[in-house]
């Protein structure tokens, strides 16, 4: 086992040397979180001034809660992989890495894992607005550690997620394209834009007001409920609202917490699954281009 990891190590430590690489970089990298943070903060701030600090039976604290633990969630399980992954196989590189006596998979978590801890940083500023300006509320040693097991479950299934699309490079050739369309759709469906328990909110409220007269109210209501219903037959509400939620407490009882995080485990599962059909997949049709 300890084998096993020193293997992978070089890695590791490359992808944080890569990380250090550039010092106008990583002052971006650490900015502008901060400043995603901000635009959040105040933008839902007014928007819960202006209905008098209660939206949709939320309150503002636990909602800007949501926003700055949800925004560290997001950053701690943040994946850009499946561009490299991209990458290696257009140019031909990632046969190089399929001639060592390494698995190529564990070699992108090595990889991963190294620019994770290389990102830490980014958080510092994030971390230290939400401790001073959000009045996080301190929550029981039971829901804390179902957080971290939840963060830790959302980890993993961002990263499995994100290794498949690279995979698919070697069908789709350019892997920007799916980088994207995730990043979008996870936007949407993960909790990030709104929380999913708002979806539902909406679409049993009593709508009054309708910034478009072309749309009834109870199309409204039908549309937000079936983004609710979406984003739980999707993996992305695993890896930022279930976290998220859990601490903040838009997800509250051990039965609900409990199926949120089975939920997860079953994403984990199902992804390991998909990922050794892909690569079987792959092995046979590899064609290195550029290589």
């Amino acid at each position: 086992m300890f084998d096993e990891i020193i293997k992978y190590s070089g890695f590791f430590q490359n992808a944080i040397k890569q990380k250090y690489a550039y010092k106008f970089k990583v002052l971006v990298f650490s900015i502008s979180p901060l400043i995603f943070m901000l635009i959040q903060y105040y933008l839902w701030k007014a928007i819960f001034e202006s209905n008098n600090g209660i939206l949709f039976n939320v309150s503002m604290v636990q909602y800007l809660s949501y926003v700055g633990i949800g925004l560290i969630v997001e950053n701690v399980t943040l994946c850009q992989q499946d561009l490299l992954v991209g990458e290696e196989v257009k140019s031909g590189n990632v046969a190089m890495s399929l001639l060592k006596p390494l698995n190529y998979g564990a070699m992108v978590f090595a990889r991963h894992l190294g620019d994770k801890i290389g990102e830490l940083i980014s958080i510092v500023p994030v971390f230290l607005f939400v401790i001073l300006r959000i009045s996080i509320n301190t929550v029981s040693i039971v829901v804390l550690l179902e957080f971290l097991i939840s963060l830790i479950l959302a980890f993993v299934i961002m990263f499995f997620l994100c290794y498949i699309t690279g995979l698919l490079a070697f069908w789709a050739t350019n892997c920007w394209g799916l980088h994207f369309l995730r990043k979008s759709l996870s936007f949407v469906f993960s909790g990030q834009a709104i929380a999913i328990e708002m979806y539902f909110m909406v679409g049993k409220s009593n709508i009054t007001y309708l910034p478009f007269s072309f749309l009834s109210a109870e199309f409204i209501k039908q549309l937000f409920q079936a983004l609710g219903y979406i984003s739980y037959c999707l993996p992305f509400q695993a890896m930022y609202y279930t976290p998220s939620g859990i601490y903040t407490g838009i997800i509250s009882g051990q039965q609900n917490i409990l199926i949120h995080m089975f939920l997860q485990l079953i994403w984990i599962i199902f992804m390991m699954f998909i990922i050794k059909l892909i690569w079987k997949k792959a092995e046979k049709r590899i064609s290195i281009l550029g290589g």
